[in-house]
């Protein structure tokens, strides 16, 4: 598995789009934002080991009594030229449909699209949004569009079984691993069903020439596998596969939706706007609008406060200036939109560990207010004086020459909520 690290990384973009009532009355909850980077941080959590990687596109609606109430296999077809014909999918990205039911010829929640088209398509029954199993459905259908099987041969009731995978191994009679089933040899023959204890294989089944599966017990943890409740794995096998088809349909001709993107677009927030001049940037409702960046990575962000000037963030491929100590970090497991601090530069550990990147050092920004701390033994402790300053003093260019010599820590404050940290050290005038 350590192997795909050194692959180059594929980048993918996923779009959402919730299905609402025309007339119906409402039956389930509208799907947010935070629900959808909560889905896009599962996926990257799931992936990202592959250098496979997922950029939040956003979220739309779209009103319709038919499709909104249920999707059935008959009209699966109408659905899909439904969305096709009113422009219901974003071209360059994997679109994602929360619906409010789907019931094919049982009790399937999901399914998923293969991505040979101008959209992708994935369906969602609504409640998997918050379901403990959501995170293993998206995961599985992610992987169909990558081009994947289930681990079991699901084929029509009719079929005399000539595409079951038989137990048998490389080198063993009666193989048929990279011919039959999910044609991949390193997922081991599995019945459609069995029992299990703990997530382990625990039944009597045998394949259609004789041999129990228990010889080589199916994986219940994989990810395309229908033990639900136990997915968390994909096979080496499995991953070679989902690389070499993304890179297949990569370009070509009619293919909209699996479209590899530069590494840079996951160092853009997904929404809101850096500060250039002038008024701090707003949204269309008046409120703040920050730049976030989804979660789901491991960032690490620097002080970059004695950098060159950057009244917007520096280009991906700009890794030569000054950068001092951390500033903030937030772990792949933090599940808040994170922000880019004035005066720093960051690092997403899954895509680059070595160098900060987006030097952002603008200093159009005043502060509205901020603290001075003066640490009387010249040491970190508690020992100190509390010095509140309003908008002039905390912008007074004499600020520092005015103070006496001995240990600062100063802060300032700005209207959008964020501060900056600054220790200094001054000696005698």
């Amino acid at each position: 598995m350590e192997s795909f690290q050194a692959l180059p990384p594929l980048i993918l973009k996923v779009h959402f789009y919730d299905a609402r009532p025309d007339q119906l009355p409402q039956n389930h909850p509208f799907l947010t934002e935070t629900e959808c980077l909560n889905a896009i941080a599962e996926l990257n959590k799931n992936y990202n080991a592959f250098n496979i990687f997922f950029k939040y596109d956003g979220l739309d609606y779209f009103e319709n009594d038919e499709f909104y109430e249920i999707i059935t296999i008959q009209n699966r077809t109408a659905f899909t030229n439904y969305l096709y014909d009113n422009d219901l999918y974003i071209a360059g990205a994997s679109n994602v449909y929360s619906v409010t039911d789907i019931n094919f010829s049982s009790s399937y929640q999901a399914f998923g699209g293969y991505g040979g088209g101008v959209f992708s398509l994935i369906g969602c029954k609504y409640d998997l949004i918050d379901n403990i199993d959501y995170p293993y459905v998206l995961t599985h259908e992610t992987g169909h569009m990558f081009s994947l099987k289930h681990t079991f041969y699901d084929g029509p009731e009719n079929d005399p079984g000539t595409k079951i995978e038989n137990v048998a191994r490389v080198g063993e009679d009666n193989f048929n691993a990279d011919t039959h089933g999910d044609k991949i040899i390193d997922t081991y023959a599995t019945p459609l069903s069995y029992s299990r204890t703990n997530c382990a294989y625990t039944d009597s089944l045998q394949d259609p020439v004789g041999r129990y599966y228990s010889d080589y017990p199916p994986q219940a943890k994989n990810y395309m596998s229908y033990a639900h409740g136990c997915q968390e794995e994909f096979t080496p096998g499995q991953v070679s596969v989902m690389r070499a088809y993304i890179t297949l349909v990569d370009g070509l001709e009619g293919v909209t939706a699996i479209i590899n993107n530069d590494v840079d677009i996951l160092y853009q927030p997904y929404k809101g706007e850096y500060f250039l001049a002038g008024p701090l940037p707003v949204d269309e409702n008046g409120h703040l609008n920050p730049p976030l960046f989804q979660y789901g990575f491991d960032y690490v962000f620097y002080d970059t406060s004695q950098a060159g000037v950057y009244n917007q963030p520096s280009s991906w491929d700009i890794t030569n200036f000054w950068y001092g100590g951390i500033t903030n970090s937030y772990d792949v497991n933090y599940a808040t939109p994170i922000t880019h601090p004035n005066h720093t530069a960051f690092k997403i550990l899954q895509i680059d560990a070595n160098n900060p990147r987006m030097c952002y050092n603008n200093f159009n920004k005043a502060p509205s207010g901020g603290t001075i701390i003066k640490f009387l033994d010249n040491v970190l402790n508690t020992n100190v004086t509390i010095t509140a300053q309003d908008s002039t003093s905390i912008n007074n260019p004499n600020l520092i020459n005015n103070l006496d010599a001995g240990l600062y820590n100063i802060i300032e404050n700005y209207d959008d909520g964020s501060s900056q940290e600054t220790m200094i050290f001054k000696e005698n005038n």
